[in-house]
């Protein structure tokens, strides 16, 4: 496990010739190589990203001293999306509508911010979720 994994998908991506690589993987990219491996099955396609993880802004972080969980995907869309929320039931995932950060929602989602965020002291937790683009 662990630095033996990475190793060997190193030597893996290095040994292998490629088909497609798409840079990002974020919604678009992973979207980008769902649909070409939709249209060919066979292609070899490599996503590549300089984060660790993927699924670029469409995540939701931790923060268990507060016993909390917030999204740090996009703040706001303007329109509804429907080919969005299409390939997230095709590929089998539940999007969440994001509520706002307010009392109401902290109490329910992140009881243990809810003092903290309307105090003096909550004042820099609460910009430092909103510079990240926090929703609860």
């Amino acid at each position: 496990g662990g630095s033996n994994d990475k190793k060997h998908i190193e030597n893996n991506v290095t040994n292998t010739e490629w088909d497609v690589i798409i840079v990002g993987s974020g919604l678009s990219g992973l979207t980008a190589a769902y649909r070409l491996l939709q249209a060919n099955p066979g292609l070899r396609v490599l996503i590549v990203d300089s984060l660790d993880g993927f699924g670029g802004r469409t995540k939701s972080i931790a923060l268990p001293q507060y016993n909390a969980k917030v999204s740090v995907g996009g703040t706001f869309s303007l329109f509804e999306h429907h080919d969005t929320l299409n390939l997230a039931a095709e590929v089998g995932c539940s999007p969440e509508v994001p509520l706002p950060i307010t009392a109401a929602n902290l109490a329910l989602f992140s009881p243990d911010l809810v003092g903290l965020v309307n105090t003096p002291l909550g004042l820099p937790l609460f910009f430092e979720l909103m510079w990240k683009g926090a929703k609860v």
